[in-house]
Formats: structure tokens, sequence, C-alpha cells
């Protein structure tokens, strides 16, 4: 009998350790935002979000839109720089800033999605995504800062809302794979060399009219290297 109990306490205990250790491998698989995020709470009662560890990002990320019942209202400067294993990135509706820097050197970002809260993009948000082929804008950015698209390397194609009005200097510099862009026809001006080294960009399309486009300021060499030499607005073509 003594040896029967024995054996019973033994299998006992084997089966508590068996469903202990699943309990914390199922608890380590249980991810949440904070294994990825650090959350900055803002004077307005929202948070700043950033990476908490640069190489520890999943491959497809989308940004949580609340923390604790808060809005994320901002992504904070050089937030994911060097998120290298990073290949496409969704920010949601909630975020109104792209502070500078954001996502720097991201080298494998292929796809960006950007919501239609935000309002603002930073001063080389994005530089160097060597890797980025599409970007979507949403409708309420208003201005895209220096340098934020420049060295884009596999960008093909751009889209810019109407809602923007100031497209920054060297914002889509040397995106050497770049073969179209259109411009929304609120933007009032463009940023020296704001497309310079742009070699295969044969397509610059203005969502306005030909006076329109006359009207815009232009910065020193905005479009230095592009072989496009006209420019298609809404009633005909101006030359460049």
């Amino acid at each position: 009998m003594k040896r029967i109990a024995k054996i019973l306490i033994l299998s006992l205990v084997c089966v508590c350790c068996a469903v202990g250790f699943a309990a914390c491998e199922e608890k380590k698989d249980d991810i949440t935002p904070d294994e990825y995020f650090t959350f900055t709470l803002l004077d307005d009662d929202s948070y700043e979000i950033s990476a908490k560890k640069t190489d520890n990002m999943p491959a497809n990320m989308v940004l949580p839109s609340t923390r604790n019942g808060k809005a994320v209202t901002s992504i904070g400067i050089s937030a994911f720089v060097h998120c290298s294993n990073l290949t496409s990135i969704t920010i949601p509706d909630s975020v109104k800033i792209i502070w500078d820097a954001a996502f720097v050197h991201c080298s494998n970002l292929t796809s960006i999605t950007i919501g239609n809260g935000v309002t603002s993009i930073g001063d080389g948000a994005f530089y160097n995504c060597s890797s980025l082929t599409s970007i979507t804008i949403g409708n309420s950015v208003t201005s895209i800062g220096d340098y934020t698209f420049s060295r884009c390397g596999s960008l093909t194609s751009v889209t810019i809302p109407d809602s923007v009005t100031s497209i920054g200097g060297i914002a889509f510099s040397d995106c050497r794979s770049l073969t179209s862009i259109t411009i929304g026809n609120r933007v009032k001006s463009i940023g020296e060399s704001a497309l310079s080294g742009c070699i295969n960009l044969t397509s610059i399309t203005f969502n306005g009219t030909k006076a329109q486009w006359q009207a815009i300021s232009k910065g020193w060499i905005w479009k230095s290297g592009v072989p496009a030499t006209i420019v298609h607005c809404t009633d005909g073509d101006v030359n460049i």
C-alpha cells in the first residue's frame, strides 16, 4: 500500500509540474504591448509611443491606438530607429504627430500606412528606409518635413494628398526607384532639393491648375537630376 501511495504522489507531482510548465509557456507566448513599446504620458493626458528594444520588433507591426483607456497620439523622436527586422508598419488614426527620425534606418521596412489622424510628419521620419516600396499618406497630413522620405531607394510611386500644404527640403531626395509622384492641390511650398537625385522620376502630376502650380514657392534645385520635363496639371501641362 505504501508503495502504491508513493507512486500516486509522484504521479500527482508530475502532473502538477506539467500543468505549471504549460501555464508558464502559455504566459510567455501571451504577447502584450509592454513587451515591445515604451509609453510616455504627456501633458494632455495622452501617450507617446516608442520601441522598448529596437531588435525585438515583430516584422509586421500595428501600433496600438490606446493605453490604459487613453489615446496614443504621437510617435517619439527616434522612436523606432534601426528596427532592422521591421517590414511593415500601420499607424493608427489616433496618432497626430510622427516626430523627427521616428523610423530612420529601418532598412527592411517595405510598407507604411499612415493613419488619417496624422497631421505632421517630422524631419527625417523615414530617412534611409532603403527597402520602402509603398507609402499611404492619410488625408489629414498637412506638412511633410525635411528629409522625411529621403533615400527610400525602393519607393516607386508617391501620392501626396490635397491636405498637404508644404513639402520639406530634401523630402524625397535620392529616391532612385521613384518613377511617379502626384502632388496635392493645396501645396504652397516645395523645399530645396525636395526631389533631387530622383533619377528615374518621369511623371509629375499636380492635382490643381497651371496657375496654382506656378504660384507654388519652390526651393533651389528642387528637382535636380529629375528626367521629367513637364508637370501634368488639371488644365494642361507646364514645362519645368
